[in-house]
């Protein structure tokens, strides 16, 4: 049987949504998530906050702040695969 986090398509969420997700995981909301992870999610979550911040229509920063959103994608998805394997 699938769960609800099993059909959820990753890619498809927003920047916002993703950075949401680390801060949950990062607030306890998940109860089999060990405190290693936890912390990496509030790291995570501090990097979406700076990335999201620097200017879009700065040209200076578009590859800086399009190169650090996708490596956070990345790995925010990596950690959602993990948490929802994981039964939360």
């Amino acid at each position: 049987m699938a769960t609800e986090e099993s059909t959820i398509n990753y890619w498809a969420l927003s920047f916002h949504r993703l950075a949401q997700y680390c801060r949950e995981i990062a607030d306890d909301r998940f109860p089999a998530v060990d405190s290693a992870l936890r912390a990496e999610a509030e790291r995570l979550y501090t990097s979406w906050i700076e990335s999201l911040a620097l200017p879009e229509d700065d040209f200076s920063y578009n590859s800086r702040r399009a190169c650090a959103l996708a490596a956070l994608r990345k790995r925010t998805i990596e950690i959602a695969v993990r948490v929802a394997g994981a039964g939360n």
